[in-house]
């Protein structure tokens, strides 16, 4: 789905939650938002993912202070992708079958 050149160096990722132990596995230096070890996050952690992945209100401030450099979504991803798609702030880096990556502008 993604290739490391689709990602800034050093990125720090918001990554569709099942896929994200496989992108801690692929980068390991690219730290994500959450992973599948959904117990050790707290309940705040989980709010602010469900809030981005809505796309509510107030997603992209939730991104600027955890310091989200790139979003990585699946194909069902929609909300997201469609707040992502509509802000000047994020470009569309690369999508394929498998899903899309959005980088800062």
């Amino acid at each position: 789905m993604c290739r490391g050149e689709d990602l800034p160096p050093g990125a720090r990722l918001f990554v569709s939650q099942p896929i994200a132990s496989w992108f801690e596995f692929a980068w390991p230096s690219a730290p994500v938002f959450v992973d599948s070890r959904i117990e050790l996050f707290p309940d705040g952690i989980w709010a602010d993912y469900d809030a981005v992945m809505a796309g509510r209100e107030g997603w992209q401030g939730i991104l600027d202070r955890w310091r989200v450099d790139a979003v990585v979504l699946m194909p069902g991803d929609t909300a997201l992708a469609s707040a992502l798609s509509r802000d000047p702030g994020w470009r569309l880096a690369y999508r394929d079958g498998e899903g899309s990556v959005y980088v800062r502008s």
